[in-house]
Parts: structure tokens; sequence; C-alpha cells
């Protein structure tokens, strides 16, 4: 009885090498994630900024149905053929999504102040930034509830800092 173990050999090295993909996938989700809301904020910024191209898109409803229809079928082109496209072609094809998101969202934030649209991009981005980051440089696992939770306190944390700079009433904690 003495030489009895109470962990099951079987999950030692299978968890870890399992652990280490999940976080390894996580941190590349976090970055591209950054990656693309970023691309999504600068286009929305660009096309919000043009009262030209707003009236364009605001005034030609076919328009506008059509990039949101191109919008949704990149989402299921992608969705149903991420595997078997060559990598420059995927990250061609998401940083082109994340690009026709800006356009579509662009006039919904026209209903915005300036300052909300860039700070809750900012903290946004900043978020999914701070994960990559962490998940480069920890060996704690990024799978489970308690990194989501990390994630929320990283949000809450910059949504203060960036308070501290744009001064909103709905950032001061």
């Amino acid at each position: 009885m003495a030489d009895f173990e109470m962990t099951p050999a079987s999950t030692s090295p299978v968890t870890l090498g399992a652990a280490e993909r999940v976080t390894a996938f996580l941190r590349k989700v976090y970055g591209w994630m950054f990656a693309g809301l970023g691309v999504t904020a600068v286009v929305a910024f660009t096309v919000a900024g043009s009262p030209t191209i707003v009236q364009m898109i605001a005034s030609n409803q076919i328009l506008f149905l059509g990039l949101v229809l191109s919008e949704l079928g990149l989402v299921f082109y992608l969705s149903g053929r991420a595997t078997q496209l060559a990598p420059n072609v995927a990250v061609g094809l998401f940083v082109l999504y994340s690009a026709l998101n800006g356009v579509t969202l662009s006039l919904i934030l026209l209903m915005y102040t300036g300052a909300s649209i860039a700070t809750t991009f900012a903290v946004t981005a900043g978020m999914f930034g701070a994960l990559a980051l962490f998940g480069s440089t920890t060996t704690r696992s990024l799978a489970g509830a308690g990194q989501f939770f990390f994630m929320g306190l990283i949000g809450l944390v910059l949504a203060s800092v960036v308070g501290m700079f744009w001064h909103s009433a709905a950032l001061q904690f």
C-alpha cells in the first residue's frame, strides 16, 4: 500500500502536452483578435472621418446590403474552409473581413462620440494584446474560466487607465 500513487500515470504526459497545445492555440487566437480589432478600428475611423464615403454608403441601401452580405459570406467561407486554405490566403481573407467589419460598423459608430468608440476599441484590443503577451510569457495554461476572468480584470484596469485620460464618467470607478 505504501507504493500506491494517487495520480494516474496515463494523465501526466498527455495532459501537459494537451495543455501546452491549448495554451499555444489561445495565445495565437488572442494575437489575431488583437490584430483584427486594430484593422477594424483603423478602417472604421477612416470611413467615419470621410463624409463622402459615409454619404455614399448611407444613401445607397444596395451598397450597404452588399457590404453586409459580403461580410457574412466571408464568415461562412472562412468557417468552412479555414483548414484547407493556404496560410497567406487565410490571413488575407481575415484582414479583408476585419476591414469589411470596420466599414459596416463605421455607420453605427457615428451615433456615438469619438471618445467612446476609441475607448472601446483601445480597451478591447488592449485586452487581447495583453492576453497574447501573457500567453507568450507564462507557462500557465490559458484554458479554463480563470483566464477569462483574468481577461476581464485586464479590461477593467485598461478601462480605468483610459478613463483617466478621456475623463469619461462611465469609466470612473
